[in-house]
């Protein structure tokens, strides 16, 4: 239960309780008071401002049976301004506009061949073609831009990123300066792409109601994310997360395992191994058709394992989702990791993301609707 207080609370945090839960489905004037411990007639009056603000709405309205009363329903108005994500990965780039109920108005999959000043402003003017003349710029709520390097937490900069090229640090915010050229008063997040997806398995995929959790995506490289007590835990800078760090010692090498485990080594491994250039496609038939190479990838499942075995023995989390195009590999993948784990006291459950790539959209949208939110409440409340 989310308590609120009608007098020792601010309105604004009142406020803010109501939108929370109305962000989560539908609700009645009676069933916010009820949930939220606050008077009929505050939440009356939180609703008639939030209804002129037309953030919220009427959903629908029913007679109550031999009343002659109506039962209101309330809920977030999907159609008050669009989030839009950009989610830079994979040399590509997936541009998408939600509504407030986080459905997918459009969406669009650009190919780049790297990420240079070029691309950032290429995925700029195809934003601005997504965007088309149904859907006005006065509209965009909030922007959340995804990327797979270090975002500083304090500063909100792109702090490291293997895959951007320099000229892209030269400038302080040069990917945030980009947007603001074309969205001048629009408001915008940059973040970690794999902070990102972690946040849209928690709402809606393997990590819903879970209280402490971890979230690894094996990719072209290795990521993750850590939830405790339900809060995307980022350390002092922003940069928790980065399992791909955790060291393995193998044939008297002493790396990182992003060195060994991701699609990334894989691929280079089996060129090795096969003496021709094995790519991520090829990786997979190889997988299913050739035994050496079969191995090899379970052997780096093993690796996880091995390497996963450490990390919760000293954090005591037990619940790990595993996300990327690892999941292409299967439950033999996910056996070899759990073969791992299986004598620990704390016994973890390690399972696969129930996501495709819309997860980071996902994400986006509710990161974007918790920042457009908060800023309607501090509105509201001058």
């Amino acid at each position: 239960m989310k308590i609120g207080k009608d007098q020792t609370y601010s309105r604004e945090l009142n406020s803010s309780l109501v939108l929370q839960m109305l962000s989560e489905g539908p609700y009645s004037g009676t069933e916010l008071a009820d949930e939220l411990s606050l008077s009929n007639a505050t939440i009356s009056s939180i609703i008639k401002s939030l209804e002129k603000l037309g953030i919220i709405r009427i959903k629908e309205s029913t007679s109550i049976s031999g009343y002659g009363r109506k039962r209101v329903l309330y809920e977030i108005n999907p159609t008050y301004g669009y989030i839009l994500s950009i989610n830079i990965s994979n040399l590509h780039a997936v541009i998408a506009i939600s509504d407030l109920h986080h459905q997918i108005i459009k969406k669009s999959d650009i190919p780049i061949e790297k990420y240079d000043a070029e691309a950032i402003h290429y995925i700029v003017d195809e934003t601005k073609k997504l965007i088309g003349e149904d859907i006005q710029k006065q509209t965009i709520l909030h922007i959340v831009i995804s990327v797979p390097g270090r975002v500083n937490l304090k500063t909100g900069e792109l702090a490291l990123s293997k895959q951007f090229d320099s000229e892209l640090f030269k400038e302080k915010n040069y990917i945030q300066n980009a947007f603001l050229g074309e969205f001048p008063n629009v408001d915008i997040t940059l973040i970690n792409d794999i902070n990102l997806q972690a946040i849209g398995e928690q709402y809606s995929g393997n990590l819903k109601d879970v209280n402490n959790a971890c979230y690894l995506s094996i990719d072209y490289g290795v990521g993750g994310a850590i939830f405790i007590n339900s809060k995307l835990f980022t350390g002092d800078l922003g940069y928790a997360g980065e399992f791909g760090l955790i060291k393995y010692h193998k044939d008297n090498q002493y790396l990182p395992i992003d060195e060994f485990i991701s699609l990334r080594s894989l691929c280079d491994q089996a060129s090795k191994m096969l003496d021709k250039k094995i790519n991520r496609d090829e990786l997979f038939k190889l997988y299913e058709n050739n035994k050496d190479i079969h191995q090899l990838v379970i052997n780096s499942a093993h690796i996880l394992g091995k390497s996963l075995r450490e990390f919760i023995e000293v954090m005591d989390i037990a619940k790990y989702v595993l996300s990327g195009r690892v999941t292409f590999f299967k439950d033999e993948y996910l056996f070899a990791v759990n073969e791992e784990l299986k004598d620990l006291i704390n016994q973890p459950e390690v399972t696969f993301s129930l996501f495709d790539s819309d997860i980071e959209i996902l994400g986006a949208s509710y990161v974007g609707m918790d920042k457009v939110l908060k800023k309607i409440i501090n509105k509201s409340a001058e």
